[in-house]
């Protein structure tokens, strides 16, 4: 029993510490476009709503994951606060955790392969290195 607990709270770690990741490269609030404008300084008209047209594409479908993803979430947590074994109600709901995950992050990864395609190699370059500046100042502004 003890095994399986631990088991599910390293499930449940990856779980969160998987969708921390694919939020960095998921924008609700902002645009594709204005996310991406932060970063890269020299986009076209044309670019910009490429990314916008790719962003609505991917909004609908991920929003709909994340809150699908939301509930499942919250059934695991209510679990996790019951006492007892609730291993028939607890493994369906983390093969659905796990799935949803998987759809999001090949929906952010065809988005990612749209974006590659709409920017030139030296923009691509330009903010995958910015981002990465992005991710190591929060990182390191967490940390205080």
């Amino acid at each position: 029993m003890r095994f399986r607990v631990h088991i599910l709270f390293a499930i449940l770690c990856l779980s969160v510490a998987n969708l921390a990741f694919s939020q960095s490269y998921s924008t609700s609030e902002a645009t594709q476009a204005e996310y991406i404008s932060k970063f890269v300084s020299n986009l076209s008209f044309k670019q910009k709503r490429q990314l916008d047209m790719i962003s609505k594409e991917n909004n609908k479908e991920v929003a709909s994951l994340k809150s699908q993803l939301s509930v499942v979430r919250s059934d695991i947590r209510r679990i996790m606060d019951d006492k007892g074994d609730h291993t028939n109600e607890m493994m369906p709901l983390l093969e659905r955790e796990a799935a949803l995950e998987l759809q999001i992050n090949k929906a952010l990864y065809r988005v990612k392969v749209k974006i590659d395609e709409v920017l030139t190699d030296e923009q691509y370059h330009e903010l995958i290195s910015k981002m990465e500046k992005n991710r190591h100042r929060c990182r390191e502004a967490s940390k205080k």
